[in-house]
């Protein structure tokens, strides 16, 4: 289910597999609405035989839309069992600590790397905007969270694989130009190295593959996951591409050409994809390709 994404749009009809946030209850419209922000934040529910699990990717950009989100949506944080943080940029972590917060034994699942900093971005005229510290190991020093700190695939729940650091194997797949941080007081590239991905097998379909930016690229990840689940099919790939701006215009080809090789049953484009990129995504894959909005649930098996 979409938490928190850069849009919102009540009138966007549910389909097969795609349930949008109903319009009202009861006759009577909302007085009130969900909240959409330049962020990113995913609860992710899978059930097995054995067990079902719910977990969070990514907690948004504000600390106030995904907490208000979930209680709009009906979902209990209390149920979540875990948090894992795609990479330590602040529009995946804003609400992170009011979230675990009031999670019941609250886990943290994270690179490692995502600590790392002060990080920076710098603009064409070479000003430095510090990115905020919304999740530090200081800040979480005085709280009662599991922390999870790995580079390596990780189960969370029994039945989410979180993928680790991504192997950067294309040769379209690029860093974010101007992204640099702080090492012994020399500022140097960022690859975002703490990038990562939640991967679940669906039985009999194959890989659903959910990103948070896909700042390794969203093809280097889906790569990853095959290789962790040794060349499982893809089923569905979901959440930010990173194909938005002119850096990575020439990128939006090759990734739709790379994704169509692997013929999805369901593509969603989110968050830092980009209008342009999202655009060709709907051209090049038709109903494949679904539309993302906050309050969406997007089911699988469809």
């Amino acid at each position: 289910m979409v938490v928190v994404d850069n849009y919102a749009d009540t009138l966007l009809a549910s389909r097969p597999g795609v349930k949008r946030h109903p319009v009202g209850a009861e006759g009577q419209l909302p007085s009130d609405t969900l909240l959409a922000e330049h962020g990113l934040s995913l609860l992710l529910k899978a059930r097995s035989e054995e067990r079902e699990a719910s977990i969070l990717l990514d907690a948004g950009y504000s600390p106030i839309a995904a907490p208000r989100n979930l209680e709009r949506l009906g979902e209990d944080i209390h149920e979540i069992s875990a948090l894992v943080i795609s990479h330590g940029h602040e529009v995946h972590v804003g609400a992170a600590l009011p979230l675990l917060e009031r999670m019941v034994e609250p886990t943290l699942v994270i690179h490692p790397a995502a600590f790392e900093g002060p990080r920076f971005w710098q603009a064409d005229d070479g000003t430095l905007y510090r990115v905020p510290e919304l999740l530090s190991r200081e800040r979480l020093a005085d709280r009662e969270v599991r922390i999870v700190e790995s580079e390596t695939p990780t189960c969370v729940g029994g039945l989410f694989l979180v993928t680790g650091g991504i192997p950067r194997q294309t040769g379209f797949e690029r860093a974010l130009p101007g992204s640099v941080k702080s090492v012994n007081g020399d500022l140097v590239p960022d690859e975002v190295i703490d990038d990562q991905a939640v991967v679940v097998d669906v039985a009999g379909r194959g890989l659903v593959v959910v990103s948070g930016c896909a700042h390794a690229g969203i093809v280097n990840t889906v790569r990853c996951a095959q290789a962790l689940t040794d060349s499982r099919p893809i089923y569905a790939v979901l959440g930010g591409f990173h194909l938005s701006g002119e850096p990575f215009r020439g990128a939006i080809e090759p990734t739709i050409d790379a994704l169509r090789a692997e013929r999805p049953a369901r593509v969603v484009p989110m968050h830092c994809t980009g209008v342009e990129a999202t655009a060709r995504f709907r051209e090049a894959f038709g109903e494949v390709c679904g539309i993302s909005a906050v309050g969406t649930r997007f089911i699988f098996p469809f």
